[in-house]
């Protein structure tokens, strides 16, 4: 019997590897080690951060105690009541009292995962830094409610790592030491909501004559979407806005499965009336606008405020009365239905605002919240950057033809006048000539200039800018005018000196701007020499009164927008004529019904002013000016000024830019 062996194997069998348990072990000591190292110093600075910043926390212990609204009363300059906001709103409304539609749309809308975090919602907060990455700029904020309710009753509106540290804690407590239904119940009695009332019951009765128990889904929705900006999106300022915003907000509460689309559609369909408050309407424009930015200033009062203006009753009424008679007397002749007006110091103390033809039936401030095509009256920093650089009324400048790319401008009356001085360019404001100086001095310097001289709104630094395609506000283009009759020192225009306590405690107080050249005396008596020869022999006849006045009209491409801007050496004031839905007037231009409007407050208005010259002496400026290399230092850190244009090609912006075929014809 044969034997049986086993077959060799037919691989070579490998060496088992030396074991590495103690290698893999030190690794992970020394990880452990540097996570823990890690932990320890977070949490050391952790400790830090609440030691130094929590030390001077406020007190919250009587926070849900605390039921009352506080009022806010304004006074004009001489200390007179004007107008008191929020003090007959004081219902402290509790969670089952409030509408569930309103809470499902504030938490649809500002917190989805309210019932769920600790007061901060980190995915919130990882989400929201990402967009923000994705889209280069603040898309999105990370908040939550009871962060904001923290921030909105404790702190003040400050941009400091403290404010942001002392948030967080203060809201980890307010989670610690009352319910979710107290912390939103707290967050909406309180919260701003525009026309200067603060919480729900207050803006229910403001907006819809109605308590906040009375909304119905779409009035809820409105509620919710005043938060993220109560001025903007208020239904009295704003409807169409509001509108938007309100249909987002319902959205929002179909997305987070509140409500179904056939309520959403049925809610729409529904909608609301808006209440109209129309007390005392000659200074509700001036007042409102003046309430929004209380909160900016001292953030949440310990008690009812009184607010010191610079307002003066007596302009506000006249200024009202002359739109009003002017928008009656041209307005279905010329189709011309809207007006704004503003006035103030040559300072920046702002006297009185007219936002539109009648309060009553629209609370839309049109001088501080509509942006609209300036039109020739941009030409301002056209002309301003050229004195800078060393130009002067007498020199000499083509007004002919010109073209870059598709933008090809025209002159208002269609014709070319060949070699004309600067004088007679702005006086009877040329497009062309402006084009060609716009050129010669350079887009980009002309925009570095509006922006030094308080134009907020974005400008496109492209050609047809020299002529007004860019939108500003009328405020903001007031404001620019002033820095002409403040001698060329900055002017920051301010409505509120004094904020203050019934109780007596200052809260605020209005601090001069600091004086700061913006443009040299030089260049402002040259342009004070071509702003009079617009009033005396060109486009602004119309607004001759009698004394020295400087000014410039501007009329945007088919007559949508009309303005003159005009000042003495103790007022300026900016006058606006156009229409909501921006439709065309019948030639209306801003020497016309603007320019008219203006002189007949202004003539009245100094009347018993004593006559003041406009000083228009030059000769002495340096070219590059001391002015503009000190606001260049102060924004570049540069000792040099911004080239001449001759010296930097590329300082006239026109490149490979989108050009915008606007005002091709106004003047």
């Amino acid at each position: 019997m044969a034997k049986l062996t086993p077959e060799k194997p037919s691989y070579r069998p490998t060496k088992p590897k030396k074991k590495s348990g103690p290698k893999r072990l030190r690794k992970t000591r020394i990880a452990l080690k540097i996570i823990a190292g890690f932990a320890a110093i977070c949490f050391i600075i952790g400790f830090f951060l609440v030691l130094i910043y929590g030390h001077d926390l406020p007190d919250i212990d009587k926070l849900y105690d605390d039921k009352l609204q506080q009022s806010i009363m304004i006074l004009d300059y001489q200390g007179n009541p004007v107008n008191t906001y929020g003090d007959y709103f004081t219902e402290f409304v509790q969670y089952k009292d409030l509408p569930k539609n309103l809470i499902d749309a504030v938490v649809a809308t500002e917190d989805r995962r309210f019932f769920d975090h600790w007061g901060l919602d980190i995915r919130g907060m990882a989400r929201a830094m990402a967009m923000n990455i994705i889209h280069g700029g603040l898309k999105q904020g990370g908040s939550t409610i009871t962060q904001q309710l923290a921030k909105n009753v404790f702190l003040k509106p400050e941009r400091k790592i403290k404010r942001k540290v002392q948030e967080a804690m203060l809201a980890i407590w307010l989670e610690h030491k009352f319910s979710k239904q107290q912390i939103i119940t707290m967050y909406l009695n309180r919260v701003y909501l525009g026309s200067g009332v603060y919480g729900v019951d207050a803006a229910s009765r403001r907006y819809f004559n109605k308590s906040v128990k009375k909304l119905n889904l779409y009035e809820s929705a409105m509620i919710a979407g005043l938060l993220k900006a109560p001025s903007a999106y208020a239904p009295t300022n704003n409807p169409k806005a509001s509108a938007d915003r309100t249909e987002q907000v319902l959205l929002n509460m179909v997305d987070d499965d509140k409500i179904t689309k056939n309520q959403m559609n049925r809610a729409l369909r529904t909608g609301t009336e808006i209440h109209v408050q129309a007390n005392n309407p000659s200074t509700k424009y001036y007042t409102d606008f003046v309430v929004d930015q209380v909160q900016d200033y001292v953030g949440k009062a310990p008690e009812s405020l009184i607010v010191k203006t610079t307002f003066r009753p007596d302009l506000q009424e006249l200024a009202e009365r002359t739109v009003s008679k002017n928008i009656l007397e041209y307005g279905d002749k010329q189709n011309a239905h809207q007006a704004a007006m503003v006035v103030m110091k040559p300072d920046g103390a702002v006297l009185a605002i007219i936002g539109g033809a009648d309060y009553a039936q629209s609370q839309f401030n049109r001088a501080t919240q509509a942006e609209r095509q300036p039109g020739s009256s941009f030409k301002l920093f056209v002309y301003t950057a050229a004195m800078l650089y060393g130009k002067s009324p007498d020199d000499m400048i083509e007004d002919t033809p010109f073209s870059i790319g598709s933008w090809t401008p025209k002159n208002f009356d269609g014709h070319p006048h060949g070699t004309v001085t600067l004088r007679e360019a702005f006086a009877h404001s040329y497009n062309l000539a402006a084009a060609h100086l716009a050129h010669e001095v350079g887009i980009d310097n002309i925009v570095f200039i509006a922006k030094q001289m308080g134009i907020k709104s974005q400008l496109a630094a492209v050609p047809s800018l020299a002529l007004g395609s860019s939108e500003v506000n009328l405020l903001e283009l007031t404001t620019a005018f002033a820095h002409i009759a403040n001698n060329g020192y900055a002017v920051v225009p301010y409505t509120i000196e004094e904020i203050g306590t019934q109780s007596g405690q200052v809260l605020y107080q209005h601090e001069p701007t600091p004086e700061r050249r913006v443009i040299d005396e030089d260049a402002v008596h040259k342009m004070n020499d071509l702003m009079m020869q617009v009033v005396k022999s060109g486009t602004a006849r119309s607004a001759a009164i009698g004394r020295d006045v400087a000014g410039k009209t501007g009329t945007s491409q088919d007559f949508h927008d009309a303005w003159f801007i005009g000042f003495t050496p103790q007022l300026v004031t900016g006058v606006w004529v156009g229409n909501d839905d921006n439709a065309e007037m019948k030639k209306v231009t801003g020497g016309s019904i603007p320019a008219r409007i203006w002189a007949e407050f202004m003539r009245p208005a100094l009347s018993q002013t004593p006559v003041k010259s406009i000083p228009i002496g030059y000769g002495f400026g340096s070219g590059i000016t001391s002015g503009v290399s000190d606001f260049w230092n102060s924004i570049t850190g540069d000792n040099n000024a911004p080239p001449k244009p001759e010296e930097n090609p590329a300082a006239s912006g026109y490149g490979d830019q989108p050009q915008q075929q606007n005002e091709n014809g106004g003047y």
